[in-house]
């Protein structure tokens, strides 16, 4: 197991402080919602095979209201204008730690946030473009739960009308259970840094955990 050591002995500055502070509340508040309570489990989809109706796709999905307290709990993390904008937030550890140990795991991390989210393995084209992952949250993101882009509401219904409306919203929740899962490893190993202090005379000057 991989442990990543924070070293509470190092001056942050003060605005990259409040940010890793922030990170931390906010992660909490999105572990504390019900999508995240239930896991994945409350999301599938797989192949119908019916003798009357040959091969369809069948969906599982969460209630709407679940699903837009789960996205907008994320969008701290994903919207590069909020300081909790996991990569940026991967960037003050980077410039202050350690060991190339602690910077090649913070680099495996952004590497496999990035591939939660904009990995592009798709052959299905729409106007001629591939239906990828990024394409499918930038216009679900866009179009619908953080903005109202309306050009890109136009494409939503477009990539609803080829996918179904249940199947392209659980390629964007699958998607973002991926990223979440990278968002909770990074957190657990940061943590420490906003738990109240031990009365234990030999309490650890560093957040530890694993990633």
């Amino acid at each position: 197991m991989s442990i990543l050591h924070i070293d509470l002995a190092v001056d942050y500055p003060e605005e990259e402080l409040r940010a890793l502070r922030s990170f931390h509340e906010r992660m909490n508040h999105l572990n504390a919602c019900t999508l995240m309570q239930a896991g994945r489990a409350s999301i599938s989809a797989g192949l119908r095979i019916s003798s009357s109706k040959g091969v369809g796709v069948e969906v599982k999905l969460p209630a709407e209201a679940e699903v837009a307290e789960f996205l907008m709990r994320f969008r701290f993390f994903y919207l590069k204008k909020e300081p909790t904008h996991f990569p940026r937030i991967l960037g003050i550890i980077r410039r202050h730690a350690k060991g190339d140990s602690v910077h090649e795991l913070v680099s495996v991390l952004g590497g496999q946030w990035r591939n939660s989210l904009f990995k592009n393995a798709a052959t299905l084209r729409l106007n001629g473009k591939k239906i990828g992952t990024e394409y499918v949250l930038d216009l679900w993101f866009n179009a619908h739960y953080f903005h109202g882009d309306q050009d890109k509401s136009v494409e939503l219904d477009r990539l609803n009308s080829i996918l179904s409306e249940d199947l392209s919203k659980y390629l964007l929740l699958d998607s973002v259970y991926n990223a979440v899962d990278v968002l909770q490893r990074f957190h657990s190993g940061m943590a420490g840094l906003f738990l109240a202090p031990s009365s234990s005379s030999d309490s650890s000057d560093e957040a530890t955990g694993p990633i």
